[in-house]
């Protein structure tokens, strides 16, 4: 019976451990007449880090922080340039844009469209984005998935649209 008991306790003991991150990110947030669990709370933890790695997205092109960016590439992203070349994995990704950062002739802007976050999984936003080379412009939409993966939030999918200027 003492074998049983110390048995459950130190399976109630690891259970505590497991949920305590969760628990502890739910008390940063209050929670609401309309929310007793703090559920809510744990939603606005996360949609406030997907902010963070939207606003680390558009840091990175005008410091031109390739690693940066790859920092926030999931492993498995898709790229689709505006010009139909389509790069897998964040090594092709980050070696195809090499260059473009390299080029310290061009400008960026990044006008926030839309935005969403779906709880603690997924992460989209659009950008109307102007790219400003000394010789000419592109305008494009620029759609980011991000996905949440231990923690971080990941870029799965960038999608480049080329507009008419």
């Amino acid at each position: 019976m003492r074998i049983r008991f110390r048995f459950a306790v130190l399976g109630l003991a690891l259970a505590a451990l497991t949920v305590m991150p969760t628990a502890s990110a739910a008390a940063t947030e209050p929670a609401g007449a309309d929310d007793p669990a703090g559920t809510q709370g744990i939603g606005q933890l996360c949609a406030r880090r997907f902010d963070q790695a939207v606003q680390a997205y558009r840091d990175t092109f005008p410091a031109r922080d390739l690693a940066g960016l790859g920092q926030l590439m999931h492993d498995e992203i898709t790229v689709v340039l505006a010009s139909g070349a389509v790069f897998q994995g964040r090594d092709a990704a980050v070696a195809a844009l090499g260059p473009f950062f390299a080029d310290p002739s061009w400008t960026q802007t990044f006008d926030e469209v839309t935005r969403t976050v779906h709880g603690c999984q997924t992460g989209f936003v659009l950008f109307d984005s102007v790219l400003t080379f000394p010789s000419a412009a592109q305008h494009t939409l620029i759609g980011l998935t991000f996905t949440l993966q231990h923690g971080q939030w990941l870029i799965l999918h960038d999608q480049v649209t080329l507009l008419p200027n």
